[in-house]
């Protein structure tokens, strides 16, 4: 039996097993139409009466491999708090469990669209009280994102140079784990405007994916090459490189993003950190 089947059967002996366990839908990309592979998690909704004893103790994990990290956090659906449990096990699969009411499988039938996660696919693995089975078909796309307005952009691009500004004086310090540490707030800028870019050339339902996943396969061409000079070294010099690179590709999509919309580039905000940025690098070389 291959690794996913295997995982696939425990749940579904594991959720037989509970009376408080009504449904189980496997959703994620192992059950959408994009590219899976080996690494690939496993992302199972877990519709029950009550997920109490599942969170408080942890002995039913062992039923599916034997646990190497197992770590809570929560999500917001419907405005209530929901658990999950994100479970790495010794053979590497990784497995996230996401707790749901039954009323909370109720709501999603009640809703004339699904939601996001489950429209991108889902596969159905136990459904006790035939709701499950009551949902809708996905439809494999991704809903619209909402296109940024003039006032979203200003302040990208100003956020953007914000922290280049921070990112250059520790530069010039020779202080290079904070520098490394501000510029991925530059990434992050960086990345949104990527994604902007992307959605302004070739619609605002164009799937973009989410932290920058799979952006060779939805960027262009000419973006993803600019791209290898965006990340530098851990060394001041090449930092610096790295640093002017990360400016000049964000000043380059920034522009063509805003003659796609008609929208205005903040050019001030541009020229008055670029001009402090360089001269910080010349005084540096």
């Amino acid at each position: 039996m291959n690794k996913t089947l295997d995982i696939i059967e425990k749940a579904k002996k594991w959720g037989s097993e509970s009376d408080d366990i009504r449904a189980l839908l496997l959703i994620g990309s192992l059950a959408g139409q994009n590219k899976s592979d080996d690494l690939s998690d496993y992302d199972i909704s877990v519709f029950c009466t009550s997920s109490q004893k599942f969170l408080e103790d942890d002995q039913w994990l062992p039923s599916f491999g034997e646990v190497a990290i197992n770590e809570p956090d929560q999500f917001t659906f419907n405005g209530n708090s929901r658990h999950t449990r994100l479970v790495i096990f010794k053979d590497g699969t990784k497995v996230d469990f996401a707790f749901y009411s039954t009323a909370d499988l109720e709501y999603i039938l009640s809703l004339k669209r699904l939601p996001l996660d489950y429209n991108l696919g889902y596969k159905i693995l136990l459904d006790k009280d035939n709701l499950a089975s009551q949902l809708p078909n996905p439809t494999y796309e991704k809903y619209s994102s909402d296109k940024p307005t003039q006032q979203d952009f200003t302040r990208r691009v100003e956020v953007f140079f914000f922290e280049v500004y921070h990112v250059a004086k520790y530069l010039s310090r020779n202080d290079l784990w904070l520098a490394k540490f501000r510029d991925w707030q530059t990434k992050e800028q960086l990345l949104e405007l990527i994604e902007w870019h992307a959605h302004s050339l070739h619609g605002w339902d164009y799937d973009t994916y989410q932290l920058g996943k799979k952006m060779e396969s939805w960027v262009e061409p000419k973006v993803w090459q600019s791209l290898s000079g965006v990340f530098g070294h851990f060394d001041r010099l090449d930092g610096w490189k790295a640093l002017l690179s990360s400016i000049d590709l964000f000043r380059e999509i920034g522009h063509e993003f805003a003659n796609n919309l008609g929208y205005t580039y903040p050019e001030e905000v541009d020229r008055s950190i670029s001009t402090f940025v360089n001269g910080l690098y010349k005084a540096n070389k």
